[in-house]
């Protein structure tokens, strides 16, 4: 039986085409647990969390900060209490910022 705030396999399939990747994001706190699903960070949302970052004022910069915008960005269902309550909102951004991947790569003068 679906529970009130699960997302189905169909909803996710919908939501992320054409980007083709979902993730979900638990986090438990007093033995429950709280879902979120995300579709994967499209340009846009990476290049804001980047300027995110380049516009802190030292090496260091707020992985929280960075992490929320994606997840509230990102976002296509699940427990919404994740995103009002900032135990669990601080929680899940921590993991949200890992969406921002970045391949290796180079550039040479040739």
């Amino acid at each position: 039986m679906k529970k009130e705030n699960e997302i189905t396999p169909e909803q996710i399939v919908e939501e992320v085409t054409p980007a083709g990747t979902a993730y979900v994001v638990s986090v438990t706190k007093n033995d429950k647990i709280y879902k979120a699903y995300l579709k994967e960070a499209d340009k846009k949302t990476i290049s804001q969390a980047f300027s995110k970052m380049r516009n802190v004022n030292s090496e260091s910069f707020d992985i929280i900060e960075v992490g929320e915008m994606v997840l509230r960005k990102c976002f296509i269902g699940g427990d919404v209490e994740i995103l009002g309550d900032d135990k669990l909102l601080i929680s899940a951004s921590i993991q949200c910022y890992n969406l921002i991947e970045v391949y290796d790569s180079e550039i040479k003068k040739i």
